[in-house]
C-alpha cells in the first residue's frame, strides 16, 4: 500500500481512536486532526498492510500521550 491510502484514511483512524481513548485524550486526538497527513511521512514510503498504517497513526498518538504526561 501507498502513501495514498494513509493520506485517504489518516482521519479516520484519528476519529476510530476517539472511539476508544478516554475523553481527557481528546485534545491530543484534536492536534493529530490538524496535522496534514502529507507532512508525517515521505511519498515513496511503503506500507505491507492497513494494519501498519493504523500503526503508525497509533504511534503518532502514544507519542503525543508521552510528551503530554
Amino acid at each position: 500500500m501507498d502513501t495514498f491510502k494513509l493520506v485517504y484514511t489518516y482521519l479516520n483512524y484519528i476519529d476510530e481512536l476517539r472511539g476508544v481513548v478516554v475523553p481527557n485524550l481528546f485534545p491530543i486526538l484534536d492536534k493529530l486532526h490538524e496535522i496534514d497527513p502529507h507532512n508525517v511521512i515521505p511519498p515513496e514510503l511503503w506500507f505491507a498492510s492497513e494494519n501498519e498504517i493504523k500503526g503508525l497513526v497509533w504511534d503518532l498518538f502514544l507519542v503525543r500521550v508521552r510528551l503530554a504526561y
